[in-house]
């Protein structure tokens, strides 16, 4: 009995030992979420093509890809978005779809269709959803009041957003809140009268300059390169340096007979942060990713913004890993 009473407190002890040893691993390997890891019937696809307008992103890549998809077992809708330079396809499957398989057939249609993309594309992002895909951050982002609030939304897209998703254990980022803008042509009819031009003259001018003409094969003995011939009329700027040819040969540039700006859409919503009026970025974490360790490098990110770009105030909200 006194054998018995000396051991039991040493066993226990080594019990609790043990106990936290394996505790501080688990707490050190296992990631930290919300939501348990639960598949969702849903699979993103998302591509990107530098230099393309949307209408040769649409035709040339994203509709090959959905017309391949579509025949996915247990697919149950399909939705794709083309804009400049980007594509991005949905994939809503019937509940009980195996995703894990769907996730196989998914890249197995991708890389059959590949020979009939562009060669220098790159092979197209596919995102499984899952529970722990909920936002782990929003990140507010308010103009001053001497920002331009379609350059912030350019900014936001083309830059914040990408540097954003190159941090190691981000999976995806979206932007809500903003603003396109649109190229405005407006013939100076005086001095198209003047000068013997028609709108229809201009027009075709501005055609002819926007074709795409796709890429080149150039075989150099062994070696094969393969040349895109990238589009030119991105901005207002590249439009108003259009060659205009008139009857006798000469040659003016297009803002001489017409006044080209770069005008924001009507906006289809809005957001608004404390009041004022700014987009919103919703930042998705990868499974496998740790929240609190994440979400530091968010900040990080953030701090570094700030000191970038003075103009527009930053404020994380929602932040899963004080929850």
């Amino acid at each position: 009995m006194i054998r018995f009473l000396i051991h039991r407190p040493i066993a226990v002890l080594m019990s609790f030992s043990v106990l936290i040893v394996f505790g501080i691993l688990a707490l050190q390997q296992v990631p930290i979420s919300l939501l348990p890891s639960i598949d969702v019937p849903q699979i993103v696809v998302k591509l990107q093509y530098p230099n393309t307008p949307a209408a040769a992103v649409e035709e040339n890549i994203v509709r090959p890809i959905r017309e391949n998809l579509s025949t996915l077992n247990g697919l149950k809708d399909l939705e794709s978005v083309s804009s400049n330079h980007n594509g991005i396809l949905y994939l809503t499957f019937e509940y009980g779809t195996r995703m894990d398989l769907a996730y196989i057939d998914v890249n197995e249609k991708l890389d059959r269709v590949t020979n009939s993309l562009p060669k220098d594309l790159a092979r197209p992002q596919v995102i499984r959803i899952n529970t722990s895909d909920i936002p782990i951050v929003n990140i507010q982002v308010v103009p001053t009041e001497e920002a331009d609030y379609l350059q912030l939304s350019e900014l936001t897209e083309k830059v914040i957003r990408k540097r954003i998703e190159q941090i190691e254990g981000v999976s995806l980022v979206d932007i809500n809140g903003k603003q396109s803008g649109v190229i405005q042509i407006t013939p100076r009819q005086d001095r198209l009268s003047a000068l013997g031009l028609s709108v229809s003259s201009l027009m075709q001018t501005i055609q002819q300059a926007n074709e795409n003409v796709g890429g080149l094969s150039v075989k150099d003995g062994q070696y094969q390169y393969f040349i895109k011939i990238a589009n030119q009329l991105e901005d207002a700027g590249s439009i108003n340096r259009l060659p205009v040819i008139l009857e006798g040969g000469t040659v003016i540039e297009m803002s001489e007979v017409a006044t080209v700006t770069f005008v924001p859409e009507a906006p289809v919503g809005y957001h608004f942060f404390n009041g004022k009026q700014g987009l919103v970025i919703t930042v998705h974490k990868q499974a496998k990713a740790r929240m609190n360790e994440l979400v530091p490098k968010i900040r990080d990110a953030i701090t570094v913004f700030e000191k970038d770009y003075p103009q527009i105030d930053f404020e994380i909200t929602q932040d899963q890993s004080f929850i």
